[in-house]
């Protein structure tokens, strides 16, 4: 139950952020407003998290190198949930919209509005996903980087271990070089996506996809929109038409039929989240 508003920090180096430079205890219904400079482990409410954050956001704006993130700058093995971020990111590698980089645990019922600029390992809501598990998230916010560029992951990763995304969905513009994707950038082995899908527009060129850039791993029920995105291929994933994206029936077909997680506005508008508490029904 802790805001501090109108910040304006600038850390040298790494552990900076809004509220709290590192978090290893809990924090709840929290949030910062402001400008949070750093190098590495910079976040708009905690730089570097081991602990749990819980229902809480941050509006500021973040600059940054490494690991740099509207809410989080470096996640290792904490949890964040029911949180979001509506500022602007800009770093060079592993920036995302909530979160920079993860390591372990989780990320559950959170979203991001965040306008994301960087080099590498660049997402709407996670720049790199590093055997981690996102679920039930969302990020909306455009997208701009160079390699491995993704609307809600840059790259998801395990490195050996699995890293999950499973229930998500990214509606912003995604520009990159190369690895660019609509939901995730790069998909490495070992990996898994899920349930997900993406209909923002995609530039890019080389190794350029409607949901995913570059895949080795696992994409199963998993669907892009073809009109907005303005491509009909990808590595991994089915392309589907505006309408079929908000038909419930082709959406049961690619896997999305009687799961609690989606509600859909028949022809109205595209599946969106249970928790979110929007129009529509179970698919």
């Amino acid at each position: 139950n802790l805001g501090v508003v109108d910040v304006n920090i600038t850390g040298s180096y790494s552990h900076v952020g809004g509220l709290s430079g590192s978090n290893a205890g809990n924090i709840t219904m929290s949030y910062s407003t402001g400008t949070i400079g750093g190098s590495i482990h910079t976040g708009g409410l905690v730089g570097c998290n081991g602990g749990s954050i819980t229902a809480s956001y941050s509006s500021s704006t973040v600059t940054g190198n490494e690991e740099v993130g509207g809410l989080v700058g470096y996640k290792g093995d904490g949890i964040i949930t029911g949180s979001y971020s509506v500022g602007t990111v800009t770093g060079d590698r592993f920036v995302g919209g909530l979160a920079g980089n993860t390591g372990s645990g989780s990320i559950t019922n959170c979203y991001s509005t965040a306008a994301v600029i960087g080099v590498r390992d660049v997402g709407g809501l996670v720049g790199r996903n590093r055997a981690g598990t996102i679920m039930s998230c969302y990020a909306v916010g455009n997208v701009v980087g160079e390699w491995t560029v993704g609307g809600l992951v840059g790259e998801n990763t395990g490195n050996w271990l699995l890293a999950m995304i499973i229930d998500c969905y990214s509606l912003g513009t995604v520009t990159g070089t190369r690895a660019v994707g609509g939901l995730v950038g790069d998909n490495d082995q070992y990996c898994v996506i899920a349930r997900s899908y993406s209909v923002g527009s995609v530039i890019g060129n080389e190794d350029v996809g409607g949901f995913v850039g570059s895949n080795y791993g696992s994409i199963t029920s998993c669907v892009w929109d073809i009109q907005t995105s303005g491509l009909t291929v990808g590595d991994g994933g089915i392309g589907l038409t505006t309408a079929e994206m908000m038909d419930p029936y082709m959406l049961g077909l690619n896997g999305f039929a009687n799961d609690p997680n989606w509600i859909l506005d028949a022809g109205r508008d595209y599946p969106r989240l249970a928790w979110e508490g929007t129009d529509g029904q179970i698919i």
